[in-house]
């Protein structure tokens, strides 16, 4: 079974995004909660997240959800490309509840096993602490085999 621990281990390897600060608060194969908390290194000059950080965090909150649902022994998935729609400042402790259905994993994964590759869409939101979308982000990944 796959921990916050588990998630939090794979983005040690990634700097940018642990500098972000990003708290994996649950993790469960298909599902990632994370969260991220107003501070000074991530505000804007009007005093709320500013949109780069917004943009890392939903991505960050996309991959631990692929990760959680793939066996990164086996695959490697990447983003491609991505876009956010910012629809409100974003203030307080953020959240993402990101999830990837086990079984559309296990296809991609077919995919990529037969085609050498697939690309698929993968959207998160991020939310205000009154629940709220601050922030819809849909990214492009694509899946390979490990050479």
């Amino acid at each position: 079974m796959i921990t916050p621990a588990d998630i939090a281990a794979v983005y040690d390897h990634v700097p940018y995004a642990k500098e972000l600060g990003v708290d994996f608060v649950e993790a469960t194969p298909g599902r990632v909660l994370c969260a991220l908390r107003e501070r000074d290194g991530v505000l804007n000059h009007l005093g709320s997240v500013h949109a780069g950080a917004l943009y890392m965090f939903a991505e960050t909150a996309a991959g631990a959800a692929v990760i959680s649902a793939l066996d990164v022994m086996t695959y490697v998935p990447m983003v491609k490309d991505g876009k956010i729609d910012y629809l409100r400042l974003a203030r307080g402790r953020l959240t993402v509840e990101a999830r990837l259905d086990l079984e559309t994993a296990r296809g991609y994964a077919a995919t990529a096993d037969r085609e050498g590759k697939v690309f698929f869409p993968y959207s998160v939101e991020i939310r205000d602490p009154a629940g709220a979308v601050c922030a819809a982000a849909t990214f492009t990944y694509r899946l390979r085999k490990r050479s």
